[in-house]
Order: C-alpha cells, then structure tokens, then sequence
C-alpha cells in the first residue's frame, strides 16, 4: 500500500464563493487540453464494461466535472458528477479532519495519549497519540489480528468487526512495531475515528461527519456507507465486469474507509482546502513525517514535491468495487477528483490523477 501512495473551523461560504460549478457531459472542453482528455478516455477504455469513471477538476477559478462510462467496445459520456461512490481510504482525510477540528477547538492535543480515553490499560503497556494514529506512525499494523479479513471473508471483511472486537483487541492482543516507525494502518484510522467519536464525543462516526465537515462545507451528498447514503449510489464492479459486493464498516473501522461522496461534493471539499486561512484544514497539510524521496505525510495527506517550489497534497482509496483519487495544488488553486466504479488493481487511476494535476 504504500508503494501505491507514493505517486472545524470550516466555513459554509467557501462552498459557494471560492469556485463556480461548471458541468461537462461530453468529453470535449475548452478548459482541457488535449492531453488531458485523452488521459479520461483511456482510463475509462480500461475499466470493464459498465464501468464508469467521474472527474472533477479544479483550475482558474472553476470546477469541470466530466463522466465516462465503457459500454460494449466504446466509451461514451455520462453525467455522474452527483452520484455517489466509495472512496475508501480517502475517508482517512476526513477522520484526520475531525481530529484537526477538535484540537482547533480545544478539545485535545495532537500530542495527547488515546489511552486517557479509555477505562482499561493497554496491551503491554502500549501508548501512542492522536498524531502518531493520524500520521501512520504509532507502529500500529495493517489491520488487527482479531479481524477475520480478506481470507475468510472476502466479501465483506470489515462487516462483523465491531467496537467490542475493537477495544477487546486494544485491551488484550495490541501488537506495534518500533515506536515512531512509518506503516500504512488502516486499524491506526479505525481506531482514531472510534476513539474520537465513540469515546470522545459520544456520538456515531457519521453524525460527526455531518456536523462538523459535511453539512458547513455543503457537502450534502455525503455519508458513512450506502445505508445513510444522500446520493444515489454507482453499483460497483469487479475488473472481470460481475457486480462487487459493497464492503459495510461498523464504526469500528468506519474511519479508515467508509464514506461514499460525489465528485461535486469532493470538489468542495478540495475547493476549502484553497482557503489558507482555514486553519483547520491547514493543519492535516503539514508535513508529520518525512518519506525517502521527495515525500512526507501529514494528518492523513500524502505530500508529494515533484519540483522545487511546487507541493501535491494526494491521497487514493480502494474498496470493492471502487477505486479513487484525490490531491490538489493549493500554491497552484488546483484540484482533481478520480471516482471510478471499478477495482482496477494497478495504477491506472493514481496515474490518471497525478496527470491531470500537472
């Protein structure tokens, strides 16, 4: 996974006054060059049949939405730009989100230990903060070794595990690597959110969603999995073109992939990040961690330099049935969203982003 990652104070009027909507239904556009559409055509030339990819594009001043579908030996344009679908691990950006909401208001420090937030020690003794959690740095594994996962239930590995597994495996069978050492952890977000949420607040991951993120930045099409989806959902596909089961969260993993969004929605999320003065968005882009290369991570993001003087703030996602991209150039006031209805398992889709963004 982390080879394929390297390619609130949340104000309402950023929705609205920052950018203007601009809908594209055919893959023609005098704000594209040529380049650029033909990189949306062969990336949906490459999902199978029905499958479906949904862009949106952030440059001077506008937002470009364009839809592509493959049909049967063609590609053909379709509006999508308000459909919902899966976004995976990008939904570790809004979890980092909600973390960078609370300390701006006060309520915790990056710095502070997750374990206060508990009435039960640790395994071993173990400790680690919410910065470590939301920078992929408390040497946290993958996923928890009390989760049945892909190998026994490949169809829906997060759906059976929930906050009583979660906190029985905190309390009893927690494992890390050396302390401070960068892995990829989606049990690190699974846990960020639930203890943010669950034990903090004393809400459900996706009330929190709304309040604090969603419903300020207009994000109305937004949710915490299809069975409070507010869009209409794109069904999913496997790369051989059978229907992909959907992957449920329960809140005890909700944070490291969950939500379902909409290329408009995901455009006004990346239009708030422009607004340098948000300082709570500010504050997931700064660098936590250096990578080798010209890369670091924030809260959440993955920091991409390609050239001197010049920052991509990215991340990807992939769940069954979806995959998707997402960065954006605030030096530049530029952004892209990459939604496809399809698990291609390769690069195409990263590549495809990081391509519109030059």
């Amino acid at each position: 996974m982390r080879r394929l990652l390297l390619l609130c104070i949340l104000l309402t009027s950023l929705m609205t006054t920052a950018q203007t909507d601009t809908l594209r239904n055919e893959l023609e556009s005098d704000d594209l060059d040529s380049a650029q559409l033909a990189v949306i055509y062969d990336l949906a030339a490459q999902l199978p049949v029905n499958g479906e990819v949904a862009i949106a594009y952030l440059h001077d001043g506008q937002t470009d939405y364009l839809g592509a579908r493959h049909e049967a030996g063609r590609v053909v344009t379709v509006d999508n730009h308000d459909k919902g679908f899966a976004i995976g691990s990008i939904s570790k950006i809004f979890t980092a989100t909600l973390l960078a909401d609370a300390v701006e208001r006060g309520e915790i420090g990056l710095d502070d230990t997750v374990n206060a937030a508990y009435n039960f020690p640790f395994h071993d003794s173990i400790v680690f903060t919410y910065g470590q959690l939301a920078s992929h740095t408390a040497g946290l594994p993958r996923l928890p070794n009390n989760m049945p996962g892909l190998i026994v239930s490949p169809d829906n590995p997060y759906g059976a595990y929930g906050p009583e597994q979660l906190e029985a495996y905190l309390r009893d069978e927690m494992g890390v690597q050396q302390d401070g050492s960068s892995v990829y952890s989606n049990l690190g977000f699974g846990i960020l959110a639930y203890t943010l949420t669950h034990r903090l607040a004393k809400t459900t991951y996706g009330e929190a969603l709304r309040e604090r993120i969603f419903d300020p930045l207009g994000m109305t099409q937004s949710s915490n999995g299809p069975d409070s989806s507010r869009a209409e959902l794109v069904p999913g596909y496997s790369t051989d073109g059978t229907p992909a089961p959907y992957w449920h969260f329960t809140d005890a993993m909700a944070g490291a992939g969950a939500i379902i969004s909409t290329p408009q929605d995901m455009a006004r999320f990346l239009i708030a990040q422009l607004d340098t003065s948000n300082q709570v968005l500010t504050l997931t882009r700064e660098p936590v961690v250096e990578l080798e290369g010209p890369q670091a991570v924030g809260l959440a993001w993955q920091i991409l330099s390609p050239e001197p003087g010049r920052t991509v703030y990215w991340h990807n996602g992939a769940v069954a049935g979806y995959r998707a991209f997402t960065g954006v150039d605030v030096g530049q006031r530029r952004g892209v969203v990459v939604l496809t209805n399809a698990l291609l398992m390769g690069p195409e889709v990263d590549r495809a982003g990081m391509q519109l963004l030059r």
